[in-house]
């Protein structure tokens, strides 16, 4: 994790408080691998970390990460998948399908072709 920012792992790995405090210290977004701490909060479903983020910088939510995507898109895609993770009872995405494929891969497909 070299070069990144206390801020954007906290963000990373959903540490809500961690990210407030932060911000409180003055902690500044600053990109990171392409990415915001915002876009680091969404794609991993931390909702709750996302929103204090925004508290402090409310137009990031518009920002777009390397790959031309803005937070929401990445909520919207992590949401998807933890719905979809939960409607078919596999906590893990290991499960295999009839067809030989892990769950998971089906998830993040489908996940895939509706962000776009």
């Amino acid at each position: 994790m070299s070069g990144r920012t206390a801020l954007s792992v906290a963000s990373n790995r959903g540490h809500e408080q961690i990210v407030a405090r932060l911000l409180k210290a003055g902690a500044k977004q600053v990109p990171s691998d392409g990415r915001l701490p915002i876009h680091e909060a969404c794609c991993k479903g931390h909702f709750g970390t996302a929103r204090e983020l925004l508290k402090k910088y409310p137009d990031s939510i518009n920002a777009e990460d390397e790959d031309g995507m803005t937070p929401l898109a990445h909520a919207r895609k992590a949401s998807m998948l933890l719905q979809n993770i939960e409607v078919f009872g596999s906590d893990d995405g290991s499960e295999v399908t009839d067809r030989g494929k892990l769950i998971l891969h089906l998830l993040i497909n489908g996940a895939r072709e509706h962000s776009t």
